[in-house]
């Protein structure tokens, strides 16, 4: 660490130094050619070069005092045994005008054993937003004609069909299903309950706080600063956390699970190194445009470094 440190802090002495020296030191007139470029170039140039390496030190000593390490923790085993509705017997109506992207069993809000069924959508649309499944009407024949949600999906996106769409859309986060029916796996009732209540439900048993202390709950389609790609799996649920927890969680309600666990106190560094350290306040330009200008901006930096090396060994001959 105090390798690196130094390392890295020699870089943010560099911008700094350089950016007093524009200022403080004058020439009475602009050198000819690329020489009087150069000075122009190192006002631009040493800002990138300060914000790397400024967020890069700020993000050493927090992982420093507090060790990257993976949250993903599995919820508690669910017997299989207590799903006593055979859910195959009446599958043809629940899945009369749907198209059903998964099914599993997990724990409800009061521990007894729900079927999730998870609700495709429309062909050649994709979700992106929040629907939070609530109380449907009561209908004959297992309550199941009061989920008709195909005709609830808003999102009307194309399809993802080639290579770079298809990478691109992973890395959005776009939400690959749709809202889903939970149906108790002992009667086969309709649950009134949907992915908002179960998500409360997954924290609580992980914090062991109460109720009282969330601050809210919403559906997480994208990555970002908070929650990051590297948890490779969309969508979730952020479950926000007051006194006594001061965190985030974020669970996965398909599977049970607590995907990622946030303090509060590592929320600025992680907003610090991502739009600075990581550019990605360019967002809106696209990923291969943000990657470009970064590119050019470093190779620029070091070609600007260079030239001040070579006009300082010209003046010293």
């Amino acid at each position: 660490m105090a390798v690196i440190a130094l390392m890295v802090g020699s870089l943010l002495a560099l911008g700094l130094t350089g950016i007093a020296m524009l200022v403080t030191v004058r020439r009475k007139k602009r050198l000819p050619g690329a020489y009087g470029w150069h000075r122009t170039a190192g006002y631009v140039l040493a800002l990138p070069l300060i914000m790397f390496s400024a967020s890069g030190i700020y993000h050493l000593i927090q992982s420093a005092r507090v060790p990257p390490v993976s949250q993903l923790t599995m919820g508690r085993p669910v017997n299989v045994a207590s799903g006593k509705w055979p859910v195959e017997v009446d599958w043809a109506l629940i899945a009369k005008g749907r198209d059903i992207s998964s099914v599993a069993l997990v724990e409800g809000d009061d521990g007894r054993p729900l079927y999730r069924i998870g609700l495709a959508l429309p062909k050649g649309a994709m979700g992106g937003g929040e629907h939070d499944h609530g109380p449907a009407k009561a209908a004959p024949e297992h309550e199941m004609a009061g989920h008709d949600h195909a005709a609830m999906m808003a999102a009307a996106a194309n399809t993802p069909t080639t290579d770079a769409e298809i990478r691109e859309a992973r890395f959005a986060g776009i939400k690959p299903d749709g809202p889903a029916i939970y149906l108790d796996a002992a009667t086969g009732e309709v649950v009134t309950s949907g992915d908002r209540d179960l998500a409360r439900a997954i924290a609580r048993r992980f914090t062991g706080a109460p109720d009282s202390a969330v601050t809210g709950v919403e559906l997480v389609t994208r990555f970002s600063h908070e929650y990051d790609f590297r948890n490779k799996r969309l969508p979730v649920w952020r479950v926000d956390y007051a006194d006594p927890v001061k965190a985030s969680l974020f669970v996965d309600t398909g599977a049970g699970v607590l995907v990622d666990r946030v303090a509060d106190r590592e929320k600025p560094e992680r907003l610090v190194f991502s739009f600075i350290h990581k550019w990605n306040f360019l967002f809106p330009v696209g990923r291969l445009a943000q990657n470009v200008i970064v590119g050019v901006l470093a190779h620029a930096a070091m070609s600007c470094w260079r030239g001040a090396s070579m006009s300082r060994m010209t003046d010293s001959q």
